[in-house]
């Protein structure tokens, strides 16, 4: 019974996943085709159904992307607070889920699509004089950023300490830095065109129809 329990929640979590990149995709595109098989592309992803589900925490965490840069994107073209505060709930339970790593590349594209934002989106509050319009829209997008990492630690307080004081004493404290420095090589860019041509998981795969999509989505 355990164990169904275990698999019913890695078939949630890979919904979850494929539910919140529909909203981001509908959100950006008003298409509801092309959210549908955006949702589908990243729930059934060589990455999704590769090493996260023999690693629930990196599941748990991993799926919490989407919703976050949809919030984000929500947060900076509304003049009020309130999807701050959303996203803030949303950084808690991605870093509540229990996956350290995966939380950290999440911040790092999370950081990046929030630069990007800043830099090409006009908002409501920007409707103003021209010299003013970036300034405004620096001190909406960096206090709304405070705001969300103000809420993310105090939902994730209870729990701050303990994790510290886990991966202290876990065996991964006393790993090398060569054991954790390492990427994907070179030869693993081929993981896009050809699953598992290297290794058991094909984290890279997106499906060939995916990758032909994004290559022409560029291109417009």
């Amino acid at each position: 019974a355990r164990l169904y329990f275990l698999q019913l929640e890695a078939v949630v979590h890979v919904a979850l996943a494929g539910f919140f990149t529909y909203l981001l995709v509908r959100r950006l595109t008003n298409n509801a085709w092309a959210a549908l098989f955006s949702g589908a592309t990243f729930a059934f992803s060589g990455y999704l159904t590769g090493y996260p589900p023999l690693q629930l925490a990196v599941l748990r965490t991993a799926i919490w992307l989407p919703l976050l840069l949809l919030l984000a994107l929500n947060a900076v073209q509304s003049p009020g607070w309130r999807w701050w505060i959303g996203l803030g709930v949303g950084l808690a339970m991605a870093l509540l889920a229990g996956q350290p790593q995966t939380f950290l590349h999440i911040g790092y594209t999370l950081a990046a699509w929030l630069l990007f934002l800043w830099l090409h989106t006009r908002t409501g509050r920007d409707q103003t004089a021209d010299g003013n319009a970036g300034s405004a829209r620096f001190v909406h997008v960096a206090v709304g950023a405070m705001l969300a990492l103000v809420v993310m630690l105090g939902l994730s307080a209870a729990q701050l300490l303990p994790s510290l004081e886990f991966s202290r004493l876990s065996v991964r404290a006393n790993v090398s830095y060569d054991f954790v420095s390492g990427g994907f090589p070179l030869r693993d860019t081929w993981q896009l065109l050809l699953p598992g041509i290297f290794t058991q998981y094909s984290p890279l795969y997106v499906g060939v129809i995916g990758l032909g999509l994004a290559v022409c989505a560029l291109g417009v």
